[in-house]
């Protein structure tokens, strides 16, 4: 996981470039692989300039575009709206282009707000293949990444954690990562196939490691793991902890559990 943090007046807009050019360097991305990766950005960043740009560096987009009046007046010259959720959404083709250096294919986007307004937006993407509704889905799919930042946001209480001064809202952003990466470890090595293989990171935190205990170390080795009998969840954890370092051999002589 990559987060980078930024001054509260830089807009989302200016912001993309240099996050762009950080991922390519956090994930040492050649201009040979840049082809191959698709950038799927909502209408924040979608201004016709990061458009380009991203373009001209050899890579495909999904994106949303940044103007909402450019969406409502090419909307209102399309006709055959094809229903995607009934009485709710609608997309369809434009027949408009950007020149923004490679063809491109551009979807109108027609919503229903929960006040009853209608909402449009255009969606516009470099990979030619793909259908109306495919487009559609793709730009849809970024709903899992927004999922998984709202989950961490609840579970680890970022939106809780703020700091006046620069380097230690850095600080806690690098801590939240670290936290973010180890719960992830945690639910896959550890949860899957138990009982708690469906939580996420609130009730992980909030349940799973509130059960009141202590842990036994000899000098820095952890030997043991103790958790209050009462507890209603302490078993079923203790089930699951032995699991774990039953089944990694760098543990298997270390930690022993008990509930207490």
């Amino acid at each position: 996981m990559l987060s980078l943090i930024y001054p509260g007046n830089l807009t989302r807009l200016k912001a993309m470039m240099p996050a762009v050019l950080a991922t390519e360097e956090f994930l040492y991305i050649t201009p040979e692989q840049r082809h191959r990766i698709i950038w799927r950005i909502d209408g924040g960043f979608g201004s016709d300039v990061n458009l380009q740009w991203l373009i001209e560096r050899d890579y495909h987009v999904v994106a949303k575009g940044f103007s909402w009046k450019r969406a409502k007046a090419w909307a209102g010259r399309v006709t055959n709206w094809i229903e995607l959720h009934p009485g709710r959404r609608w997309i369809a083709w434009v027949p408009d282009q950007l020149d923004l250096g490679r063809p491109t294919h551009i979807v109108a986007v027609r919503w229903l707000t929960s006040t009853g307004q209608i909402r449009h937006a255009l969606y516009i993407t470099t990979l030619l293949d793909l259908s109306l509704l495919d487009i559609a889905k793709v730009y849809d799919d970024r709903g899992g990444a927004e999922n998984e930042i709202g989950s961490d946001k609840a579970g680890l209480k970022i939106t809780h954690r703020r700091s006046q001064r620069m380097l230690s809202q850095e600080a806690l952003v690098l801590l939240a990562d670290l936290a973010h990466n180890l719960l992830a470890w945690f639910h896959q090595d550890v949860l899957v196939g138990t009982p708690f293989a469906g939580y996420g990171p609130k009730r992980i935190v909030d349940q799973l490691l509130y059960i009141p205990g202590e842990l036994v170390f000899d000098d820095e080795t952890l030997v043991e793991v103790r958790l209050q009998r009462s507890h209603f969840l302490a078993g079923p954890v203790l089930d699951c902890l032995v699991r774990l370092w039953e089944g990694d051999e760098t543990w298997s002589s270390g930690p022993t559990n008990g509930v207490e």
